[in-house]
């Protein structure tokens, strides 16, 4: 019952996540465009503020909600989990970017 319950509350944003398709560079590109927008995304997490798309370690994710986040290293199959996010900040660096999120339900 508590999942069927987990994903009527979040059904909007994974809707609005599979609508939008987005991936990390266009989140990254898009700057301001995606701010408050739903992202589903392969997730490696780690050490506290460790976290990033599809497992690449140049594509940095900074999780405000950290403590909320299951921690996934990896395993024999799979480097990273499906998890939905919502994208709040987007910054530019030298090395690449940070996409800043909010950790809202990882998939099994």
């Amino acid at each position: 019952m508590k999942n069927r319950e987990t994903i009527k509350q979040i059904e909007p944003a994974l809707r609005e996540a599979k609508n939008l398709g987005l991936d990390y560079d266009t989140a990254l590109t898009g700057g301001d465009k995606y701010r408050d927008k739903s992202a589903l995304w392969c997730v490696q997490t780690g050490s506290e503020g460790a976290a990033f798309y599809k497992g690449d370690l140049s594509r940095r994710l900074f999780v405000k909600n950290h403590q909320a986040m299951p921690s996934f290293t990896g395993s024999k199959h799979a480097n990273c989990a499906d998890m939905l996010l919502k994208i709040e900040d987007v910054r530019k660096t030298a090395s690449g970017g940070v996409v800043t999120v909010r950790f809202v339900h990882k998939f099994e």
